[in-house]
Protein backbone atom coordinates (compact mmCIF):
# COMPACT_ATOMS: atom_id res chain seq x y z
CA UNK A 1 0.00 0.00 0.00
CA UNK A 2 1.58 3.61 -1.02
CA UNK A 3 2.12 6.26 1.29
CA UNK A 4 -0.57 8.19 -0.36
CA UNK A 5 -2.77 5.50 -0.23
CA UNK A 6 -2.76 4.60 3.48
CA UNK A 7 -2.51 8.75 4.52
CA UNK A 8 -6.12 8.22 2.06
CA UNK A 9 -7.17 5.32 4.41
CA UNK A 10 -6.57 7.12 7.76
CA UNK A 11 -7.96 9.80 6.96
CA UNK A 12 -11.60 8.15 5.84
CA UNK A 13 -11.17 6.43 9.12
CA UNK A 14 -10.70 8.73 11.24
CA UNK A 15 -13.53 11.28 9.27
CA UNK A 16 -16.20 8.35 9.31
CA UNK A 17 -15.02 7.82 13.05
CA UNK A 18 -15.99 11.60 14.22
CA UNK A 19 -19.35 11.59 11.86
CA UNK A 20 -20.32 8.47 13.89
CA UNK A 21 -19.37 10.00 17.28
CA UNK A 22 -21.04 13.48 16.60
CA UNK A 23 -24.36 11.37 15.40
CA UNK A 24 -24.25 9.36 18.42
CA UNK A 25 -23.13 12.40 20.68
CA UNK A 26 -25.20 14.88 19.16
CA UNK A 27 -28.79 14.39 20.73
CA UNK A 28 -27.07 13.94 24.34
CA UNK A 29 -25.15 18.04 23.60
CA UNK A 30 -28.22 19.31 22.14
CA UNK A 31 -31.17 18.27 24.02
CA UNK A 32 -33.47 20.80 25.53
CA UNK A 33 -33.63 20.25 29.39
CA UNK A 34 -37.18 20.89 30.94
CA UNK A 35 -36.82 23.28 33.84
CA UNK A 36 -38.64 22.20 36.67
CA UNK A 37 -40.93 24.71 38.09
CA UNK A 38 -42.09 24.77 41.59
CA UNK A 39 -45.96 25.26 41.59
CA UNK A 40 -46.70 27.56 44.58
CA UNK A 41 -50.02 27.21 46.43
CA UNK A 42 -51.39 30.65 47.17
CA UNK A 43 -53.72 31.00 49.91
CA UNK A 44 -56.17 33.64 50.50
CA UNK A 45 -55.05 36.66 52.87
CA UNK A 46 -58.92 36.17 54.73
CA UNK A 47 -57.77 32.72 55.74
CA UNK A 48 -54.29 33.51 56.73
CA UNK A 49 -55.90 36.45 58.71
CA UNK A 50 -58.53 34.51 60.27
CA UNK A 51 -55.24 31.85 61.81
CA UNK A 52 -53.54 34.55 62.79
CA UNK A 53 -55.66 36.68 64.87
CA UNK A 54 -58.62 34.92 65.86
CA UNK A 55 -62.10 36.60 66.29
CA UNK A 56 -62.47 35.66 70.24
CA UNK A 57 -59.23 36.42 72.06
CA UNK A 58 -58.37 32.74 73.89
CA UNK A 59 -58.37 33.17 77.78
CA UNK A 60 -56.91 30.55 80.39
CA UNK A 61 -59.36 28.93 82.53
CA UNK A 62 -59.13 30.99 85.98
CA UNK A 63 -57.40 28.20 88.64
CA UNK A 64 -59.86 27.31 91.40
CA UNK A 65 -59.85 29.75 94.56
CA UNK A 66 -58.31 27.72 97.40
CA UNK A 67 -61.27 27.68 100.06
CA UNK A 68 -60.15 28.49 103.77
CA UNK A 69 -59.62 25.32 106.34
Amino acid sequence: MGRLKRSCMVGSVVFHALTLALLVLAPVLFAKRVEKVQVIDLIPSEIVDQIMAPPAPFAPPTPPTPTPP
